[in-house]
């Protein structure tokens, strides 16, 4: 009965010359009932030379979760006595939800070889929010290492886990390698991924994090809250902090005419580039109409001011519940931009105001802008007034056109309009 536990099996096999020997493939077909099997090392000596030995170390089980099949690398001597510790320490996130019940395992690449899949378990209630658990392994020495690979097997009640980073101590060369994460690994969250490959730094990603204060303001038209859970994700040059709902607890968030605050800690995503924020259509009255958003990294002093004016919903403007914004200085192609003031008079005549939301469009030599709805107060368009709004445009070159429209929503919808006028700001072009 071959293969059994603690036993040592001799094989003599005849196989061409292939010179010396440098790897050794070893695999199982994962046939019987108890398929899995934990091999220790494989020796091969050469008849015709039984004084050279060459020993291949493996220390890990074949089976489904660590993978059938190990490629190992020839070693001169017996290396189980002196082999490299390596200490592999999980940084769970301390965000809501972030702890998993499910098996992780890692794999471990330098320049040397990889260390195969490895399961990291222990005792006591591992993974747990804003924990740090370590894991001692002897492996064979895969040089610098440069990749690592970890993922869980989605198994338990909660398998989602938040993986904030994972650092790694080699025994061989005393140097400490961290692989930043900072992300979900959930069917359920972010981009539903449960297994990620993470490039290895020896910056301590301590030093990556920073403060975030982030200011939505929602709109001051009519149905322009939401109940929806709103999310946002903030991109720079050095990389983005992921999804993160923006919630106060015990606060009704985004309610019309309302600036919301939330302060949190991120990844520091360097000079700041671009945002995607959007809802999940949840609630009675999911659809939004979102103002604008600051964003300030109270790290750098960085901060940011993202115009929109625009619904996140499914039945009004273009039906997207999540947009990209591009700071307002730098434009949505990251040319100039160009401000505006726009006043729009309604006619004098009786009934000539609209409940409606009204939206404007302006077109140039060099492109257009728009549908755009108009951030109006309450009271805004009636009969005899005049409404002034500020608008900030990319370049558009010479004005040719202005277009006016409105949703034909409210009770009195239709509209009178006498004039309306676009200035430029900075030149006092009209």
């Amino acid at each position: 009965n071959n293969f059994e536990r603690g036993i040592t099996d001799v094989f003599h096999i005849k196989a061409p010359d292939v010179g010396e020997l440098k790897r050794l493939k070893v695999w199982h077909d994962n046939k019987g009932m108890g398929a899995a099997w934990h091999l220790e090392m494989i020796v091969v000596t050469r008849s015709a030379e039984p004084g050279t030995r060459y020993y291949f170390y493996c220390g890990q089980w074949l089976d489904k979760d660590h993978g059938l099949e190990k490629l190992l690398h020839a070693s001169p001597t017996d290396p189980r006595g002196n082999l490299p510790v390596y200490s592999i320490t999980t940084h769970t996130s301390d965000v809501k939800g972030a702890g998993t019940d499910a098996k992780v395992f890692v794999d471990l690449f330098g320049d040397l070889g990889s260390s195969g899949p490895r399961e990291l378990s222990g005792p006591g209630n591992l993974f747990e929010q804003g924990k740090a658990d370590t894991f001692k392994m002897k492996i064979v020495d895969l040089g610098e290492l440069r990749e690592l690979e970890v993922w869980h097997d989605n198994s338990g009640l909660g398998p989602g886990w938040h993986l904030d980073y994972i650092q790694v101590h080699s025994s061989v060369n005393g140097k400490v390698y961290y692989f930043p994460c900072q992300q979900w690994f959930d069917k359920k969250e972010g981009d539903g991924l449960i297994r990620r490959r993470l490039k290895a730094t020896l910056k301590d990603p301590r030093t990556f994090k920073a403060q975030y204060r982030v200011s939505v303001w929602t709109s001051d038209v009519r149905g322009a809250g939401t109940d929806a859970n709103v999310f946002i994700v903030i991109y720079g040059d050095e990389g983005d902090t992921g999804k993160v709902l923006l919630d106060n607890p015990g606060k009704n968030d985004f309610e019309t005419g309302q600036c919301d605050i939330f302060e949190f800690e991120n990844r520091n995503v360097g000079k700041l580039q671009k945002i995607r924020i959007g809802h999940d259509n949840a609630g009675f009255g999911a659809a939004w109409h979102l103002n604008k958003v600051v964003v300030e990294n109270l790290t750098t002093g960085e901060s940011a001011t993202f115009a929109c004016n625009r619904w996140f919903a499914k039945n009004e403007d273009d039906g997207q519940i999540e947009r990209e914004l591009f700071p307002s200085e730098v434009g949505v192609a990251g040319g100039p931009t160009v401000n505006w003031r726009l006043a729009v008079v309604t006619g004098s005549e009786s009934g000539a105001g609209t409940d409606a939301d009204v939206s404007v469009e302006i077109f140039g030599v060099a492109g257009s802008f728009g549908p755009h709805m108009l951030a109006a107060q309450k009271g805004a368009f009636e009969t005899g007034c005049r409404d002034v709004f500020s608008l900030t445009t990319p370049d558009l070159g010479q004005i040719t056109q202005l277009a006016l429209s409105h949703n034909n929503k409210g009770v009195g919808a239709a509209w009178m309009v006498d004039t309306a006028e676009l200035e430029n700001v900075a030149t006092g072009e009209k």
